[in-house]
């Protein structure tokens, strides 16, 4: 029998546009992870609490405003970046290209067992366009969220970790339906 709390948790994943088991079990590891943090932050004092908030946040945001985005092969008009630098590729892209929005989330790569931290891009059609991840990487789920691509390009750290530490509104972030 499933729980209230995991049909309810399953319920906002279908919200957000999960679609296939890899879709389920991140949402479910970011829900871990928020409730991880919440716990972490009451326990202790001090500057490990404000990490732990800040993380609790970070997720809270995530699961709240995110949506999941379906893999796809990157558009051959969009070079690809540098490996491990997908902040700075995707916010060099919405600099260079009008119809591409700032996307920071997480991602599941086939054959490693925790989702990473990722930013990628957005089309105006909703597609996604990932100049860092390579062959033979394969994602298999994208989660995360859309920001206004002027604010993401005009800050030194992730946007997400921005937003917490300006206090910003989500009402920096597109919406999506």
């Amino acid at each position: 029998m499933i729980s209230k709390r995991r049909a309810n948790l399953k319920a906002r994943a279908v919200r957000a546009g999960a679609k296939s088991a890899a879709d389920f079990v991140l949402f479910e590891h970011l829900d871990e992870q928020r409730t991880a943090m919440r716990t972490s932050a009451r326990a202790c004092e001090g500057e490990a609490d404000e990490v732990a908030q800040t993380m609790f946040r970070i997720y809270d945001l995530l699961l709240k405003y995110g949506r999941f985005f379906e893999p796809a092969p990157r558009p051959k008009k969009y070079k690809s970046g540098d490996r491990h630098q997908c902040y700075g590729n995707s916010l060099d892209l919405v600099i260079a290209h009008d119809e591409l929005s700032y996307c920071e989330g997480y991602v599941v790569i086939e054959n490693i067992p925790v989702p990473m931290e990722h930013g990628w891009c957005m089309t105006e059609q909703g597609s996604l366009v990932d100049v860092t991840l390579k062959k033979p990487v394969i994602p298999l789920a994208y989660f995360g969220v859309v920001f206004n691509s002027l604010y993401a390009a005009t800050r030194d750290l992730p946007a997400l970790e921005s937003v917490l530490i300006e206090n910003a509104e989500p009402a920096i972030w597109r919406p999506w339906s």
